[in-house]
C-alpha cells in the first residue's frame, strides 16, 4: 500500500493463494498451500550505532507474529531489509540478531551478489547490498538459485532479485479448461447492408438443409413407422 509494496501471483494459483498480512503497513504475507512467503520493507539505517529503534522493532515484531500464527513447512522473507550487512550500525546489528534469532538463512551468504542498491553523493557512486531473501530451516534444499539483475533501463536505484525454489510437498496445480471464446458480431454495430447480407446467408443455408419428415410433420398423434424411426 505504501512505497510501491505489493505481492502478485499468477491469475491460474489465486484460488490458492492466501492473504494473512498484518494490520503493520511495512509487512505482507501470503500463504501458498503449505508454504508461507513475506514480503518486507524495514526503516532506513541511519548508519549510527545509536538510534531510535521504535519503528523498526515493531516491523520486525509484525514478522514474528507471521511467523507464529501461520506454521509453514517453507518459509521465505524477501524485501528491501535496507541492511547492508557488511556495516558496523546498530540498525545491522538489530536485524542481524533477529535473523540468527528465527534461525533464518540469508541469500547472499549462499549465492554471491556484487549489490542491489546504488547510490550517488558529490558525483561519487556508492553500491550497498539492501535487497535480500531468507528463508526459514527445511526450506534450504528447496533453493536452487538467487541473485540480482542488473539490467541498463532499470530507472530505480534499487536492481531487482529473484529466487528460484522447488516446493516439492506443494499439490500438483490442476488447470482449468476454461471455454474457448470465439469472437461474435455486434449486431447494433452492424449496417443495414450487412444486416441484410446474414439474412440472405442465412436463408440460403436454411434452404440447404436436409429437413427431417418427423420435423415436418405436424400430426401430434402421428403413428408412421418412417417418422418414429428418423426421430
Amino acid at each position: 500500500p505504501k512505497n510501491g509494496m505489493f505481492m502478485a501471483v499468477p491469475d491460474k494459483f489465486k484460488e490458492r493463494i492466501s492473504d494473512v498480512s498484518p494490520t503493520h503497513w511495512r509487512v505482507q504475507a501470503a500463504t501458498f498451500d503449505s508454504s508461507l512467503i513475506l514480503n518486507v520493507y524495514l526503516p532506513t539505517d541511519p548508519g549510527t550505532l545509536e538510534f531510535d529503534d521504535e519503528e523498526l522493532n515493531k516491523t520486525l515484531e509484525a514478522i514474528k507474529n507471521v511467523l507464529d500464527s501461520n506454521q509453514a513447512t517453507h518459509t521465505i522473507i524477501t524485501g528491501d531489509l535496507n541492511s547492508d550487512f557488511s556495516r558496523n550500525t546498530g540498525h545491522v546489528h538489530r536485524v542481524r540478531n533477529f535473523v540468527n534469532y528465527l534461525g533464518l538463512t540469508m541469500s547472499w551468504s549462499r549465492f554471491d551478489v556484487d549489490y542491489t542498491h546504488f547510490s550517488v553523493r558529490n558525483n561519487m557512486t556508492f553500491t550497498h547490498t539492501l535487497d535480500h531473501f531468507l528463508w526459514g530451516e527445511g526450506t534450504d534444499d528447496a533453493i536452487t538459485d538467487a541473485g540480482v539483475i542488473h539490467h541498463v533501463d532499470n530507472d530505480s536505484d534499487h536492481s531487482p532479485i529473484f529466487c528460484n525454489f522447488i516446493l516439492p510437498n506443494v499439490s500438483p496445480l490442476v488447470e482449468k479448461t476454461s471455454a474457448r471464446l470465439h469472437p461474435k458480431p455486434n449486431w447494433k454495430r452492424a449496417t443495414l447492408e450487412e444486416k441484410q447480407s446474414f439474412h440472405n446467408n442465412l436463408s440460403e443455408k436454411l434452404d440447404n438443409l436436409t429437413k427431417p419428415a418427423s420435423a415436418i410433420c405436424r400430426n401430434p398423434k402421428c403413428n408412421e413407422a418412417d417418422h418414429r424411426n428418423d426421430s
